[in-house]
């Protein structure tokens, strides 16, 4: 499968689990030696059970998944990174063809660290 094809796919997977106003949670897993690198892991919570979504979460977005650390690759310093991957998700999951937002976009949903 093709990234492209990929990242279609779990975008796809990630309309189904996720609605506007769910809560993604999110576990820093590691910093880089400078600070310039995070990996976080993301959750949500279904039938009182943690349902992890860090690899599908990474494709959607365009992001690595780091598999050392199990989560998420970020790069950058000066603001909070768990919020910039819900953010970037919800904005992929919930933004109209026309580059309007539907349900509040990049509000869509929640963001909490664990």
């Amino acid at each position: 499968m093709t990234g492209k094809a990929e990242q279609k796919q779990a975008i796809e997977e990630l309309q189904e689990l996720l609605h506007p106003g769910d809560t993604v949670y999110t576990i820093l897993r590691h910093i880089s030696a400078s600070g310039m690198m995070r990996v976080i892991d993301t959750y949500i919570i279904r039938d009182n059970q943690p349902l992890r979504l860090s690899w599908k979460i990474a494709k959607a977005i365009d992001h690595t998944y780091d598999r050392k650390h199990e989560g998420i690759k970020v790069t950058g310093c000066g603001m909070d990174m768990g919020y910039h991957i819900v953010h970037n998700l919800s904005s992929m999951l919930f933004c109209n063809p026309d580059g309007s937002y539907s349900h509040d976009g990049a509000y869509a949903l929640n963001h909490r660290w664990m």
